[in-house]
């Protein structure tokens, strides 16, 4: 899943054409505005992190890397144990 519904994501989930059928079927945004809107292009639906224990990713792409270590927090506080990765793809150790 992806972190941040901006127009990082929304850009590279439209120039790589990634749908829902590739394996990436939500978006993360903490904006209660965005919550359950759906991303342009291709169809991601926008949830709030507190979708996130249900969900349980095995992979989140962050698409601002200044709020890595928020995000990192977030997850732990949730128990939920998965491979971070900033939006150029690097992982974080």
């Amino acid at each position: 899943m992806v972190w941040g519904a901006g127009t990082k994501a929304v850009g590279l989930l439209n120039m790589l054409h990634i749908s829902i059928d590739d394996g990436i079927s939500y978006v993360v945004d903490i904006n209660p505005r965005e919550s359950r809107r759906f991303v342009p292009g291709t169809a991601q639906q926008i949830v709030p992190p507190e979708h996130l224990p249900d969900y349980r990713p095995d992979v989140v792409i962050v698409m601002n890397a200044e709020y890595i270590r928020e995000i990192q927090a977030m997850l732990e506080s949730m128990s939920i144990r998965c491979e971070v990765l900033v939006g150029t793809g690097t992982p974080l150790g």
